[in-house]
């Protein structure tokens, strides 16, 4: 359990990569992938046999789950700013 746990927490600390990632890619399609990375994790842990393809099933909801948190508060203020505009 330790050696799982501390595998989960490395995208963590490797959390501020996000901001070199967006100099390629939009904030929206990070989001977007970062879901989508977070999905396929979970999805391939449920259909593992072997601790190795365990591990690297938790990283990569890992790396998904973290990226997505570091830009979901950018994202959602973006959006209720346009909303607030709208509404006045």
């Amino acid at each position: 359990m330790g050696i799982l746990q501390s595998l989960r927490e490395v995208p963590g600390f490797l959390a501020f990569t996000v901001i070199f990632v967006l100099a390629f890619v939009r904030e929206q399609k990070l989001a977007y992938i970062s879901i989508a990375l977070m999905g396929l994790g979970v999805m391939v842990t449920g259909l593992v046999e072997i601790n190795m393809t365990f591990y690297l099933a938790t990283i990569v909801m890992s790396i998904g789950f973290h990226y997505f948190e570091t830009i979901s508060s950018s994202l959602t203020l973006q959006w209720i700013e346009k909303i607030r505009q709208r509404s006045f």
